[in-house]
């Protein structure tokens, strides 16, 4: 798995019609790499993810409450404030994940 991933993805207003661009290193070389929405099977390769890049800036440990939490709204769960997050997927020509991003809407306080 590449240490650094960045991806760029443009939405239009369905959620299911994305386009990506994917660059390793923030350089010009492009991977093969498909986005696409999170599925169930993808959690567990996404929590060792998680546990790397989770990690208090100070000290370097993985702040455990941190990735439990994004695991449960990886489920499904509301957040503290009641958003719902839906999140893509970035995967190698495998199919396998190596990263993701979550999506969310504005919550209205009325």
């Amino acid at each position: 798995m590449p240490d650094k991933i960045l991806f760029v993805i443009r939405m239009d207003k369905r959620p299911d019609c994305t386009s990506s661009s994917v660059v390793q290193d923030h350089s010009s070389e492009k991977l093969d790499v498909k986005v696409r929405p999170l599925r169930e099977a993808d959690i567990t390769t996404l929590e060792e993810v998680l546990t790397e890049h989770v990690r208090d800036l100070h000290t370097g440990e993985i702040v455990e409450s941190e990735v439990k939490s994004i695991l449960s709204y990886m489920r499904g769960a509301a957040d503290e404030v009641g958003r719902i997050r839906h999140y893509l997927v970035a995967s190698n020509s495998n199919g396998e994940p190596v990263g993701c991003m979550a999506i969310s809407t504005e919550t209205r306080k009325w």
